[in-house]
């Protein structure tokens, strides 16, 4: 496939070429499941049938459960388990835990019936995971076995007393796009920021606000929402424990879902939506197509952004998010009627964001050694940057001038002169690729 960078850089909805991409991630997800069958089927009873269950689906059914984020996570916990030959009792559990999406596939392939062994979490809930529905038990049922029967698509879980679960359904912030903060198969590799824990009336409030925001961005940025849309299954809320505006994260093992805190502001909801998103946008691109030569994404330079140096792969993905942030709030500032304060917020917002893009596109075309393709993506972005350069002539001289002060302030602060180096007196903290890719905090 050969990709074009206007695609990629910001926004053009479900292309051929992006729905291409999911495709083929769908397709590389099901085949390693496949393998995996075998190895399911070695000590574990049932392993094998509850992975087929899956494979055996009819092919859009396969497909999504092959894109929902916890499958992301549950076959990268399947290569931990095989690369370490720990075939014990973790293994059988995580085999066992599968029957989630088997139960999915039949639910959503709408089978007359099938009957998968399951087992309750630790909280005493069994998830249909790929769909909206799980089932509670009473807290002293937690861990214990269970049955899981469908019958012409609808689910039922019960306990070996006869005791059924009582149904549930996870709140919707849009069609396809859930509330989630239950499933362990979700919920295990959130920790960067931790997840909130919500009261009903929290929950619902969360979602209210957030299927406000999503409606904005459909309206303002068609584009970006339909990709958003057609790729994001899951919203995940976070404990805002720094006292910041807002704290967001993402997963490279968790695509598909994105985690960030509650506010009541709904552009600032906007604005972490479509900066999270950009991220998982980015990384779908370089699995496929590298950007950075490999062995230099990992060299660290200055950022605008933080005290401490970032890697070069992290300053081309936050030039990106905020490329795609200021655009939309640049239409925000054309078709809003917003009054004097609420449109002075927002022009520092983007004026702030425009000098930091633009110190990190330096570093990225000044040290980074580029694919063919990095190349003419960041150009892209250049080419994107100066448009809003463009759009910054008609903000007020004294919010362009502060902004432009504060990032020098920083930048002679920590940066070495005018070069992408930091002072050498500045310790290094951790710039490892889990640290970089987990997430972001603003």
């Amino acid at each position: 496939m050969r990709f074009d960078e206007r695609l990629w850089a910001t926004a053009a909805g479900p292309t051929r070429q992006w729905n291409q991409m999911l495709e083929r991630r769908s397709r590389r997800a099901l085949g390693e499941l496949k393998d995996l069958t075998a190895a399911a089927e070695a000590g574990v009873a049932d392993g094998a049938r509850l992975l087929e269950a899956v494979l055996a689906a009819p092919r859009p059914v396969r497909d999504a459960l092959a894109r929902f984020p916890a499958f992301d996570y549950w076959l990268y916990r399947s290569r931990g388990f095989l690369r370490e030959n720990d075939r014990g009792g973790q293994w059988s559990a995580h085999v066992e835990s599968f029957a989630s999406f088997s139960a999915a596939a039949a639910v959503l392939g709408r089978l007359a019936r099938a009957e998968f062994p399951a087992k309750l979490s630790a909280e005493a809930r069994f998830h249909i995971t790929g769909t909206r529905e799980f089932f509670e038990f009473p807290a002293e049922c937690a861990s214990q076995p269970a049955l899981v029967t469908v019958e012409n698509g609808r689910a039922s879980v019960r306990l070996p007393s006869g005791r059924e679960g009582e149904r549930r359904e996870l709140p919707e912030a849009a069609a396809s796009l859930w509330v989630e903060s239950r499933d362990p198969l979700v919920m295990g590799p959130v920790r960067v920021h931790p997840p909130a824990k919500q009261s009903p009336e929290e929950e619902r409030r969360y979602a209210h606000v957030l299927a406000a925001s999503l409606r904005r961005l459909r309206c303002l940025d068609p584009e970006f929402c339909g990709e958003m849309e057609s790729f994001l299954r899951l919203l995940i809320p976070l404990e805002n424990t720094l006292g910041r505006a807002s704290v967001s994260s993402s997963y490279d093992v968790l695509r598909g879902a994105l985690a960030l805190s509650h506010s009541e502001d709904c552009l600032l909801q906007e604005e972490t939506l479509i900066h999270e998103f950009s991220h998982q946008k980015l990384n779908l691109l370089a699995d496929e197509e590298p950007l950075i030569a490999p062995g230099q994404a990992g060299q660290v330079f200055y950022s605008p952004l933080r005290e401490d140096p970032r890697r070069l792969r992290g300053l081309l993905l936050g030039a990106h998010a905020f490329i795609n942030v200021n655009r939309y709030l640049i239409r925000v500032l054309r078709e809003e009627p917003l009054e004097k304060a609420a449109r002075d917020s927002v022009t520092r917002n983007i004026c702030r964001r425009l000098f930091h893009v633009e110190d990190m596109l330096r570093s990225v075309s000044g040290y980074a050694s580029l694919t063919r393709f990095g190349k003419s993506f960041t150009l892209r972005l250049w080419r994107e940057q100066m448009g809003h350069h463009h759009e910054a002539l008609r903000f007020p001289e004294e919010i362009v001038a502060f902004a432009r002060a504060a990032y020098r302030e920083h930048r002679d602060r920590h940066a070495w002169g005018d070069t992408g180096f930091v002072k050498p007196a500045l310790r290094v903290v951790d710039a490892s690729p889990a640290a970089e890719e987990a997430g972001s905090s603003r």
